[in-house]
């Protein structure tokens, strides 16, 4: 099985998604729904392992074998990035890969409304990107980023896994950290963050909660794209594996509390 040649056609076909898995011909996403590849013929077991080992590093292979599943990333040579995703499935291997387009869009090629340039320019506060998967909420946040490294001097420090868009230093300074390679924790990252003299931060609201409090105070932009469920009463969480260690009217509060538009200081407990 060619997986290059399986990733250009559905390039051509403006996929957002391939899965893989044994005995099923390769599925896309195209504009939301999925439909088989059926030019292709259902991998065996054997093949989607093939797969697997083109397109991650021996590293990635262990920690596989250790927990059975792996986020990772490849770069295709034309630098489109794939966001990729190993699990096991009934005992077998199964491929779900993201295809990223290869430059990163601008907030005007995107349709994006005129409030995500506004939000650029605060200068204090949290700001959150929320929907479901496949919704861009990753793509959004780059393109805020972009805009913010061509028109303004900041300092922006990305915490990723795996890092997805890579920015080049325009006028802001952008460090992106990924797990693994950079770091070995969100949370280690983001206690020494305000070292790194940042002026925003991106990151993960399942690992910011803690810390919002003090970004938000300390004159500084946390930029978050998290998935949300609102519940019955009006309470925002992240998804119902995460576990905080504040009660929920803690959690409501200092989220209230923290948003770009309050910008006023936490009152303390």
């Amino acid at each position: 099985m060619d997986v290059f040649e399986i990733l250009a056609v559905a390039k051509s076909k403006k996929a957002s998604d391939l899965h893989l898995s044994a005995g099923s011909s390769p599925l896309i996403r195209v504009n939301g729904e999925l439909m088989q590849m059926l030019e292709f013929a259902p991998p065996t077991q054997e093949e989607v392992k093939s797969v697997f080992m083109q397109i991650t590093t021996l590293e990635g292979i262990e920690k596989f074998q250790k927990d059975h599943e792996l986020d990772f990333k490849y770069i295709l040579p034309d630098g489109t990035s794939l966001r990729c995703n190993a699990a096991q499935e009934r005992g077998q291997l199964s491929l779900s890969i993201r295809i990223l387009s290869a430059g990163i869009p601008t907030i005007d090629e995107l349709q994006l409304p005129d409030i995500c340039k506004k939000l650029t320019h605060l200068e204090r506060g949290l700001i959150i990107i929320s929907g479901p998967t496949g919704s861009g909420k990753s793509t959004t946040q780059a393109a805020m980023v972009q805009y913010i490294n061509a028109n303004q001097t900041r300092h922006i420090l990305s915490f990723e896994d795996p890092i997805e868009y890579s920015h080049t230093n325009i006028k802001s300074k952008i460090t992106q950290r990924e797990l693994g390679n950079d770091t070995y924790s969100f949370a280690e990252a983001l206690k020494h963050a305000l070292r790194h003299d940042p002026v925003i931060r991106e990151g993960r609201l399942s690992q910011l909660a803690d810390a919002i409090r003090d970004y938000g105070q300390g004159g500084n932009v946390t930029l978050d794209e998290a998935l949300f469920k609102l519940y019955w009463d009006g309470i925002i969480t992240k998804d119902t594996a995460l576990k905080y260690s504040r009660d929920p009217e803690d959690i409501r509060k200092l989220t209230s509390d923290t948003l770009t538009r309050k910008n006023r200081p936490v009152d303390k407990p």
